[in-house]
């Protein structure tokens, strides 16, 4: 990426990069959230930022504010980008906006949009919170009641159903996954953490991190769980990896060594993977 965001002590927004001929800018105040969508040329509303204010309202930025209309009296209260979209919990409601082209919007088509569109599936009323996401072409919501449902990309098998191939418009939800706390997604797979404390993956097993080096297929549909030495309290995936914290505050990471990703001092090719979890000795 040519650009960056953060937000201060103060709550205020700062961006530099090809935002701001690289110095940082105040760009709003009282921000409380901030995410970036990735540059594609055509997408709408590639490479702008989209921020949540401390009263609830979101706007968009790429150069100049702009409000993102919501009905009134709606607040934002989760909001996720990903790759070209983004999506956001408001009360009662899914509202969506960006690329739609490979169903990222839960909308019933592929139709892409500049204004944000309320999924009409009833189930998104009932999410709690957004799968966060790291570029991902796919989303997912945690329902009320702790299962997990998604829509979007499925070309890997993110999406979760047991097979790898069409793209999906609608929520569905992901057999055999129950009291979920913390869902995340990649471009390539999708993690959840469920009570009291497992991680399971699915999607894309780059370099068989999903099942550890143990097995060596290509895509993994349907959740696999990962056995772990520590408990699992958050965590964050990369393209082809990912790194857990522990309940004792350890962070772990397995996966792609491209540029050094795991943080143990070494850097593909050597070793290019790492198919069981090491220790940041650092953090």
């Amino acid at each position: 990426e040519d650009k960056g965001c953060g937000i201060d002590s103060q709550k205020d927004l700062y961006c530099w990069g090809s935002f701001s001929q690289n110095l940082p800018i105040l760009v709003d105040t009282k921000v409380v959230d901030v995410k970036l969508l990735k540059p594609q040329q055509g997408a709408p509303l590639s490479d702008w930022l989209f921020y949540t204010k401390i009263d609830g309202t979101v706007k968009a930025y790429n150069n100049f504010i702009h409000p993102v209309n919501y009905p009134a009296g709606s607040t934002v209260r989760n909001l996720e980008s990903g790759d070209k979209h983004a999506c956001a919990l408001t009360n009662g409601s899914m509202y969506c906006v960006g690329d739609n082209s490979l169903g990222q919007l839960a909308t019933g088509n592929g139709t892409s949009t500049f204004d944000p569109v309320a999924s009409p599936f009833g189930v998104t009323s009932s999410f709690i919170r957004l799968a966060k996401s790291t570029n991902g072409d796919h989303g997912c919501g945690i329902h009320s009641n702790g299962t997990l449902h998604c829509w979007g990309q499925n070309n890997l098998g993110q999406l979760g159903l047991g097979t790898a191939g069409a793209w999906h418009t609608s929520p569905s939800q992901v057999p055999g996954v129950s009291d979920v706390v913390e869902a995340g997604v990649s471009k390539t797979a999708t993690c959840v953490i469920r009570k009291p404390g497992g991680l399971y993956c699915w999607g894309a097993n780059i370099q068989q991190w999903i099942t550890l080096g143990t097995d060596p297929v290509a895509n993994v549909t349907s959740p696999r769980a990962i056995p772990l030495s520590f408990t699992p309290v958050s965590f964050q995936l990369a393209y082809g990896g990912i790194c857990v914290k522990s309940d004792v505050g350890d962070v772990y990471c397995w996966g792609s060594n491209a540029y050094g990703t795991i943080g143990v001092g070494t850097a593909s090719p050597s070793p290019s993977a790492y198919t069981t979890p090491q220790l940041v000795s650092t953090l």
